[in-house]
């Protein structure tokens, strides 16, 4: 409770002084569900007699997260649920994912992309780690530059074992979407994308 009361006087403080809002007369933090995403929390504002989300002054911060585990043994690219955002024309995005996996079969990594709306820039590094012993060069990387293509490392070091994948990346869209993450096995052997993967984005 005291961080939301805290981020609601932060909030105001930062939206009285943009001089082209409305006058605010009060902000909640709302949960809600969309399409793809995990339950998460909103702040939104009630001006000119509606409510409607908040946007502080840029960079605006948001996050996301997996809570379960799922597992994938078909070689065929599938949304990664959770790990997902809107994006809009008229702003940039800078996103981080970091991603906890483990495979069954040392001969099988992971295949990890992502889709998204046309794009002025569209440019993202995708790291797998854990092909080789920790300590070691132990990492496969791969460059993404449009919609729909992946990254595919070829094994693990140790099976049912959890390692990072990280994907990192800027998008300045030409039309409203959403940037999805996308994953699979690398070969028909079970892999499993763990619990506490989360998203960073930045908007600017």
């Amino acid at each position: 409770m005291k961080e939301l009361i805290l981020l609601i006087l932060f909030l105001i403080s930062i939206g009285t002084a943009q001089e082209s809002l409305d006058p605010i007369d009060s902000l909640r933090i709302t949960t809600v569900v969309s399409s793809g995403l995990f339950p998460h929390k909103v702040v939104e504002a009630y001006s000119s007699g509606k409510w409607r989300p908040f946007i502080p002054v840029m960079p605006v911060f948001m996050g996301v997260s997996r809570s379960e585990d799922t597992t994938n043994s078909v070689a065929t690219p599938v949304d990664l649920g959770g790990m997902t955002f809107k994006v809009t024309v008229g702003y940039k995005y800078k996103y981080k994912f970091t991603l906890i996996y483990s495979s069954s079969n040392g001969n099988c990594g992971v295949s990890l992309g992502l889709t998204s709306p046309t794009s002025i820039v569209l440019s993202a590094m995708i790291g797998i780690y854990g092909t080789a012993a920790e300590g070691t060069l132990s990492s496969h990387f791969g460059a993404i530059n449009a919609s729909g293509q992946m990254v595919t490392s070829a094994k693990v070091y140790i099976v049912d074992h959890d390692y990072t994948a990280v994907i990192d990346g800027i998008i300045i869209p030409s039309a409203t979407g959403y940037v999805q993450l996308r994953w699979c096995p690398e070969t028909n052997y079970a892999v499993t994308l763990k619990r506490g993967s989360v998203g960073e984005i930045w908007v600017y």
